[in-house]
């Protein structure tokens, strides 16, 4: 979670994105590991397709300084960081909800997890 953290701040204090963060634990709740999955891919895809990020003017190309107008119509992004689940949460579960959160597909245990996440964020 450190390094996710100081990722997210870099991106943010550098870059101007807009990050947010996922944690794969907080989707262990939706009754499937399919649903968990969906229900976290929905939030992650919600956030990047937001709108509003451009801070562009409306129209008003009457300042020519040309530094200006690349800082103010210039959009950083969005990143959204997924977060494994921590240890310290997962100490707290029972065995089957542990098991639950550590076999979420967000958890990327496996390669057919991220193959999976690749495909659905494609599209």
């Amino acid at each position: 979670a450190f390094v996710a953290k100081e990722l997210g701040w870099y991106l943010e204090f550098f870059h101007g994105a807009r990050v947010e963060y996922f944690e794969v634990d907080r989707y262990a709740g939706y009754g499937s590991r399919e649903k968990n999955a969906y229900a976290l891919l929905d939030d992650v895809q919600s956030f990047l397709r937001k709108a509003g990020g451009i801070r562009a003017s409306a129209g008003d190309d009457s300042d020519d300084d040309e530094h200006v107008r690349k800082m103010t119509n210039t959009d950083a992004g969005r990143v959204a960081i997924v977060m494994p689940p921590r240890m310290a949460a997962m100490a707290a579960m029972d065995d089957m909800q542990a098991k639950e959160v550590w076999n979420n597909t967000w958890s990327c245990t496996n390669a057919l997890d991220r193959n999976w996440i690749h495909k659905r964020l494609q599209a």
